[in-house]
């Protein structure tokens, strides 16, 4: 049994959220979590699962939803081309799609599989990796409410890919109360997958948070400010939300809107940051 379908049994036996959510919790950190007066970024996160719940956190969550709140803000970001959207895996004409795409469950984070050359790939375990995802409820693997209600549907979308042939760093923005504070670059993901962080000037910051930073520099985006001035946008509705996007060939794209970054659950080094993150997030 791979790891995902066994967290998706034990979820089912614990029902209470809260409760679920202490034991991960315990298990990574070796305490429980202060859900009586949260201090750290990470006990906020778990807070608000609980606590703070309102219908736009649902709605963005959904990758087909989302890009009608993004379209709704008019900003001169893009989207990935949608090609497929569907239920039934197995009605997918393949032939028509180009050589390189993305596949995505909507109703989930982390469900992705991407597809470099369509000719080597194994259609039939593609349709079943499909299934397999249309079958389960994303909450039960982490217990995020979020994800409960959502339709269960499988996208295809554009595969970015920079002049290189690579995949552009993930540039994801975590804002407090409408304004960016710190940007997570995720590089070399599907290599070797190194995260550094930079706070709202691009200078960096000396921490790590779950994955290490391997020591890259960065040059600061040519379009810092519109990517600050996109994010803050796309932010300002919610008391906190990650938004994700793509610098890619001077147009900036987007990629998701997260409400609960590692589900409350990744460790910063030294863990003095988690304390100083959390800072930025009130719970009033």
């Amino acid at each position: 049994m791979n790891k995902e379908l066994f967290k998706y049994k034990i979820s089912k036996i614990i029902k209470n959220d809260k409760l679920y959510d202490s034991l991960r919790y315990f298990l990574k950190f070796k305490k429980l979590p202060n859900y009586k007066n949260p201090q750290t970024f990470n006990e906020k996160m778990l807070w608000r699962k609980i606590k703070k719940r309102y219908n736009l956190q649902s709605m963005v969550s959904d990758r087909i939803a989302v890009r009608d709140y993004v379209g709704s803000k008019k900003l001169k970001i893009f989207l990935p081309d949608l090609y497929i959207s569907t239920s039934k895996p197995s009605t997918i004409d393949f032939s028509k799609l180009p050589n390189k795409f993305v596949i995505k469950g909507a109703h989930g984070s982390g469900w992705v599989k991407i597809v470099n050359d369509k000719a080597s790939m194994d259609k039939d375990k593609i349709i079943s990796m499909c299934n397999q995802w249309l079958n389960m409820n994303y909450y039960h693997l982490g217990r995020e409410w979020v994800y409960e209600k959502l339709k269960p549907e499988i996208i295809i979308e554009e595969l970015l890919i920079d002049d290189s042939g690579h995949i552009p760093s993930d540039i994801k923005c975590f804002c407090f109360h409408g304004k960016l504070h710190f940007i997570q670059l995720d590089y070399d993901r599907f290599v070797r997958h190194g995260r550094a962080i930079y706070d709202r000037n691009w200078d960096k910051i000396p921490a790590e948070l779950h994955y290490p930073d391997f020591g890259k520099n960065f040059d600061k985006p040519k379009n810092l400010n519109d990517i600050i001035a996109i994010s803050e946008s796309l932010s300002e509705e919610f008391d906190f939300i990650r938004v994700d996007l793509y610098s890619l060939k001077n147009k900036i794209y987007f990629g998701e809107l997260t409400n609960y970054p590692g589900n409350g659950l990744e460790k910063f080094k030294p863990c003095i940051y988690d304390k100083k993150f959390g800072d930025l997030l009130s719970l009033k």
